[in-house]
């Protein structure tokens, strides 16, 4: 698993209540043993990322030509879906039309799941596209915010 995968999950636990504390002896941390019926807030964020991600097989299983690796989850910081396509696409362009093709294709599939399951409208506004070349290291080639591209050089 790459590296970026694995401190995007990572900061995905963290602001989910993971009560992480440091080791006296060796300074890694230590996490408490998981209660399971332990209520759980979540925000309607964190349930729409979760929706749409649960979804991504069935849009995948349409043989709509996703080649990619879709996972979406709030970002509280932001108020915003981070979606992120995890894709084999390195030059700007590609990556480009691979979230143009996200968004217009599979989120409208994508928003109406998430319209039937929590009764709320999702805009395009409500996201945050990021597109990464997994064939280099998960390395960010392009994101999508309010509209815009962004490119990381």
């Amino acid at each position: 698993m790459k590296r970026s995968l694995l401190v995007a999950l990572a900061a995905l636990a963290l602001p989910l209540g993971a009560q992480a504390q440091t080791s006296p002896t060796t300074g890694t941390p230590t996490l408490s043993r998981a209660v399971l019926s332990k209520p759980y807030p979540m925000t309607q964020g964190d349930m729409i990322a979760l929706t749409m991600t649960e979804y991504m097989p069935l849009a995948k299983a349409m043989n709509w030509g996703i080649d990619a690796t879709v996972i979406a989850c709030y970002d509280h910081p932001s108020g915003k879906i981070d979606v992120s396509v995890y894709g084999v696409r390195s030059s700007v362009d590609e990556a480009k039309s691979a979230l143009e093709y996200f968004l217009h294709t599979v989120f409208p599939v994508l928003g109406n799941a998430v319209s039937q399951n929590l009764r709320v409208r999702l805009e395009e506004t409500d996201l945050t596209l990021v597109y990464y070349d997994r064939m280099h290291e998960s390395r960010e080639i392009v994101r999508r915010f309010d509209g815009k591209y962004i490119v990381n050089n």
